[in-house]
């Protein structure tokens, strides 16, 4: 065993004995003040892994504290990603944003690395040993966008998303009584005034894509608050005086998004002139800290454009089953004709969950760990810019609160009749149950319900997207290979323009942030290449100036699909594929280079 790194006693706050305190050489006044300061909410934290295995040493010890530390700076650095967590001790907190806040920050997540560092990980056992890597990886990320990438300084939507995001965990879910979680709403509201100052004076130069988006959501965010925010709570919920103090909270709320609306319409837009792209470097140094790939640029980008051309190809050939002689876009243009009116969306919608869980039993493809079920519902006004569904489920941090969302995106009040028809043809009746296989069963909600029950909290808090949206895109796919639809070459061809148009996100976003394409370039290429909609192309092709690393659904389809066919070979080629996908969910949804390491150990093969 490695001998004992020195260690800063500041971390050391509770669950080490008070003779190993002592005997610590800088046990003193910074150790007092900063346990002073965390020692509630490191209890707290601790509390959240009953089924982790007690520390067996002293590394072990010093480990937890470190990531209790680290979910106490995260979390007061933003509130609201705790609230999103299921962490509720700052759910009246915005979080301070301005340039010496973010910079305080930056200097504790360094300092929380150097002391991480001093924790050598071959004296921590099970899940610490590979936890170790991924806080280090996160600590370094972190630092990375907040001090290189600056979104702090270059996108509107960075404050925005704090705002909207704050009002609506706290009121989406029953996590508490009523009256609690609207006094919460009342502290945020007071806090938006100076949240929305620091945007206005740490907002240079933003690219002008992100500021017109940022007013769009803007107007989404005021909509939230006149309408479904103010009918949250059941009547009698409230008594009186909570209920005008609630409804001034909103009241507040709205003025200041207004506020925020006119500075970006009147001073920032004029002024919206800068670039988004990441630059190469950037962007695969924050390819690597998240996601774990080292694959050269130029070889990642050609595995991209290869999955690009295979995709079409087969799209080709399916599309001659569907309309002979005609093309694919013919082809696809008569299965997105047969969609659902906007009224209609959500019950179709909810139609298809019971088919796709019941099928997932039928085949043994995964173990579902309970019984809660998705609520489907139009994605909130805020958020429609970007997705067309996307699923919201209970923090994994959450012990309360049940509701999960799975949200589809509807026309907005307004839209012409063709855009909301070109908006539409994206559900279609084929189109849809993949996507709710993506969303719902066996993809997203079926993952988060697995990673609540994780005994670490690491594992549960830091996920990679290329695991989780690798995971829901690969089950598109595999649900039509176990045979679901019956092999209906109308759902096969739906499929593979969904997984066309993630290839296409792979290949524009590498494009985009390595200077090499504009944004219409962009919308070109999703239109010629995933023969979408104009609209469906401009929303997608937006998403990529500001998601960099969007490219980690295809990316992580195919490293799954790698680790599959791996797994099965070194059991012989008699492993079920039920027994792959759970052993798969159970390493939490770290990056898949690490879910390797963890199933295949000693493997050194390529992840691609």
């Amino acid at each position: 065993m490695a001998p004992t790194r020195r260690f800063p006693l500041r971390y050391l706050v509770s669950a080490v004995p008070l003779a190993l305190l002592l005997a610590c050489k800088d046990f003193g006044r910074r150790f007092e003040k900063e346990a002073q300061r965390t020692a509630a909410n490191v209890e707290e934290f601790l509390s959240f892994e009953p089924t982790r295995p007690a520390p067996a040493s002293v590394a072990e010890q010093r480990f937890d504290q470190i990531v209790s530390i680290y979910l106490e700076t995260a979390y007061r650095h933003d509130p609201v990603r705790a609230t999103k967590s299921g962490f509720h001790g700052r759910d009246g907190e915005l979080g301070a944003l301005s340039r010496e806040a973010i910079e305080e920050t930056v200097a504790t997540l360094k300092r929380l690395h150097a002391d991480l560092e001093r924790v050598d990980a071959r004296d921590l056992t099970g899940d610490r040993r590979v936890d170790h890597g991924l806080l280090a990886d996160r600590l370094k990320a972190e630092v990375l966008d907040l001090e290189s990438v600056r979104r702090w300084e270059s996108d509107p939507n960075f404050y925005l998303g704090r705002v909207s995001e704050g009002f609506f965990t706290l009121l989406a879910r029953d996590f508490a009584p009523a009256p609690v979680r609207a006094a919460a709403v009342a502290s945020r509201s007071r806090a938006i005034p100076d949240l929305l100052a620091a945007a206005r004076r740490n907002l240079k130069r933003p690219p002008k894509v992100w500021t017109e988006v940022a007013v769009d959501q803007t107007r989404g965010a005021i909509d939230y608050l006149e309408t479904e925010a103010e009918t949250a709570f059941p009547p009698g919920a409230l008594d009186a005086e909570q209920e005008a103090a609630f409804r001034d909270a909103l009241g507040r709320g709205r003025q200041g998004l207004r506020e925020y609306l006119r500075f970006l319409e009147d001073e920032l837009l004029p002024r919206s002139t800068g670039p988004f792209a990441l630059g190469p470097g950037t962007f695969e140094r924050k390819l690597y800290l998240e996601e774990g790939v080292t694959i050269p640029l130029d070889r990642l980008l050609l595995i991209g454009e290869d999955e690009v051309a295979r995709l079409e190809e087969l799209l080709a050939q399916e599309a001659e089953k569907v309309a002979p002689g005609q093309g694919p876009k013919a082809a696809l243009a008569r299965i997105a004709a047969e969609h659902p009116a906007a009224d209609a969306l959500v019950p179709a919608a909810e139609a298809g969950l019971a088919e796709l869980r019941r099928f997932c039993v039928e085949k043994r493809l995964v173990t579902f760990p309970g019984d809660d079920r998705p609520t489907v519902r139009p994605t909130p006004p805020f958020a429609r810019a970007y997705t067309f569904a996307s699923m919201d489920s209970p923090g994994p941090l959450e012990r309360v609160a049940r509701e999960a969302f799975y949200s589809v995106t509807l026309p907005k009040p307004g839209t012409s009749p063709a855009r909301a028809e070109e908006e539409l043809r994206f559900f279609n009746r084929y189109a849809l149950p993949i996507v709710s296989a993506h969303e719902a069963y066996p993809g997203h909600f079926t993952q988060m319900e697995r990673l609540r029950h994780h005994p670490s909290t690491v594992r549960r808090v830091l996920r990679s997207t290329s695991n989780v949206e690798g995971w829901a895109h690969y089950c598109e796919e595999m649900m039509l290979e176990e045979g679901f639809g019956g092999g209906d070459p109308k759902l096969r061809l739906a499929q593979l323009q969904l997984a066309l148009v993630r290839a296409c996100r792979y290949v524009v976003g590498m494009r985009l942030h390595t200077r090499e394409m504009t944004l219409p370039e962009a919308v070109r290429f999703f239109v010629e290449h995933a023969l979408v909609e104009p609209a469906v192309a401009e929303r997608e092709a937006r998403r990529g100036t500001s998601d960099p690393t969007y490219l980690a659904y295809t990316l992580g389809k195919k490293m799954i699909l790698k680790l599959r066919e791996d797994w099965r070979q070194a059991k012989g080629g008699s492993g079920e594929l039920g027994e792959f996908h759970d052993a798969f969910l159970a390493c939490g949804a770290p990056p898949i280079p690490v879910v390797r390491r963890i199933l295949l150990p000693g493997d050194v093969g390529p992840v691609l």
